[in-house]
């Protein structure tokens, strides 16, 4: 064998050697993808956010150090929890916290309401339960929307909150209710809580 063919033979060898055990350590393992929807039941709010973001590999996967978060619920109505016409207000908490843990710099909790803004914050308790897992709560200003061209066939354009738009960042956080056509509404209609002018225009 001829010096070259030896140097190259070693070579090959040792990096045969070398290669597959490397195969074999965890960070080169083919990774198994992340799930896109999660389904978590029998708990508190709390820990079913926990084992509902640990599925998803952590909240840090998604927010970075900081970002500005925007954590949209559903604060429509002037009602308690036990009622549930609104989001948890134990979830928005813990989601608050967990978006400041993973690095937000800010957290804004805000909804454009149905009944009294002051009264729908206070009896959800979702102000309580944000403002003390650090979050800025306030209510929508009319003169912050927007106009956001749309282009569609109908619509052209529409206002949109400012502070919405801005965000790096939103996390929407709806109810499941029943609907007369939909059958139930999740996250698209909770987005008209960020919308201006006549939303009942496009309700239905």
């Amino acid at each position: 064998m001829k010096r070259r063919q030896f140097i190259y033979s070693l070579s090959a060898g040792a990096l045969g050697l070398g290669f597959f055990p490397l195969l074999k350590q965890p960070f080169l393992r083919a990774q198994t993808p992340m799930p896109q929807a999660v389904w978590v039941e029998n708990g508190e709010p709390e820990e079913l956010l926990s084992r509902a973001l640990k599925e998803f590999g952590g909240l840090q996967r998604f927010i970075n150090k900081g970002d500005v978060v925007v954590v949209k619920p559903n604060i429509g109505w002037d009602r308690p929890p036990e009622l549930a016409a609104t989001t948890n207000p134990q979830l928005i908490g813990a989601l608050v916290k967990a978006c400041r843990e993973a690095g937000a710099k800010e957290v804004k909790v805000f909804d454009r309401t149905c009944n009294n803004p002051r009264r729908s914050y206070r009896s959800s308790k979702i102000q309580e339960y944000a403002a003390k897992a650090g979050a800025k709560v306030e209510q929508i200003r009319e003169n912050r929307f927007k106009p956001l061209k749309i282009n569609g066939n109908v619509i052209d354009e529409w206002p949109i909150y400012e502070e919405y738009l801005k965000a790096d960042k939103v996390i929407n956080v709806p109810i499941a209710k029943h609907h007369s056509l939909a059958r139930v509404t999740l996250g698209l209609k909770n987005l008209m809580g960020v919308m201006g002018n006549n939303r009942g225009l496009i309700h239905n």
